[in-house]
Order: structure tokens, then sequence, then C-alpha cells
């Protein structure tokens, strides 16, 4: 199943730019900044990818509310069977979290504020990889809001029912991912080397 969901996503590779963190242990990376973008790059694709096929599955299968269910169920565990993949830590962040997994630590503050405020200048803001006070790198890609997002993401009473938003606030009761646009930055994939990557391709 996990090669089923690598196959079935995007391999482009692009760059990102970099920016350390202000206070630095002056630890140097696991590895090359320009490796963790390209490698980086195509992590949070697979990740995106892999998500994104399994939602599409469940939808059709039992509609957005079989969606929401899944989503609870076996978001996290899915990300968990990439990182056994490619040796790194992976996950998702939003200022609007679901699930309190992905609540933003420090740096992910930092990141996802400057995403945001690239997009309200009217500017697509870019992935980029960041050093951590550790020494490791993070690579940051932001992920955007898509029409089909806005019937679990949009706003209540309009584009997300109100029959599917109860059941979105049964599965996380503390549910802050709703009111979207399409065009919004939804939050990031952080993708984390924490030591010698290996893509095992």
């Amino acid at each position: 199943m996990k090669s089923l969901w690598i196959a079935s996503v995007s391999l482009a590779l692009f760059v990102s730019s970099c920016q350390c963190s202000d206070d630095q242990s002056g630890t140097a990376p696991f590895i090359p900044v320009e490796q963790a973008a390209s490698e980086g790059a195509l992590i949070a694709d697979a990740s995106q990818g892999a998500l994104a096929s399994a939602l599409m599955k469940q939808i059709n299968k039992d509609g957005f509310e079989g969606a929401v269910t899944f989503c609870h169920e076996n978001a996290l565990p899915l990300t968990d069977s990439l990182e056994l993949i490619y040796n790194a830590d992976i996950r998702r962040t939003s200022f609007r979290f679901r699930n309190a997994g992905n609540e933003p630590d420090s740096l992910d503050v930092v990141v996802l504020s400057e995403f945001e405020r690239i997009h309200e200048l009217d500017s697509v803001p870019q992935p980029k990889v960041v050093e951590t006070t550790s020494g490791t790198l993070r690579y940051y890609s932001p992920i955007f809001v898509a029409p089909v997002c806005l019937n679990c993401h949009g706003m209540p009473g309009e584009d997300l029912t109100a029959d599917l938003h109860a059941l979105i606030l049964e599965e996380y009761p503390q549910d802050e991912a709703v009111g979207f646009e399409v065009g919004d930055v939804r939050g990031s994939w952080v993708i984390e080397f924490a030591e010698a990557f290996n893509s095992n391709r």
C-alpha cells in the first residue's frame, strides 16, 4: 500500500530558500541545505499525494462524512508510515489546526506567519529550509486551500454543511480549521531531517 501511495505522486524537485534561526547552537546540519530542499520537496509531495489520494478514495466511497472519520483515524498513521520510508520526521502544522497533534511550535509560528504575510501581499509563499537551534534542518512547504477542501474546511453553514460540521466537532471538539477560502494558506508540511538522510530510492 505504501508503494502505491508513493507511486501516485509527482517526484518533481524544486529548490527553496534558506533562512537560519537567530539563536543557533553552532552544530553543523546533518545534511546540506540543498539536499534538504530537494529531498524535502520529494517527501512533501509524496505525503500530500498519499493523503489526497486516500481521502479522495474515501470521499468516493462514503462521502465527506466518511472522509472525516478516515482522516481522524488514519492521517497521522499515514505520515508515520512515510517516516519509516524516508527516515525523516513528517507532519503538518497550522495556526487553525484540527488535530491537536498539528499545533505549531515556536519555529513553526515564525514560518507560518511569514507564509501568511506573503499571501496577504497577494504573493505566493514558497517552500523554504530553516535550521533549528539544535542544528537539524526543517523543510517547510505551504499547503493551499483547494475548492474541494471547502467541504470540510470552509465557512460553516455555507461551504461546510451543519451536519458535517457537527460530525467534525464530534471527532475534533477543539477544531479551529474552518472558515477558509480557496487559495488561503491552510498550513504547512514540515519535514525535519534529524539524522543522516536515506531516501531508499
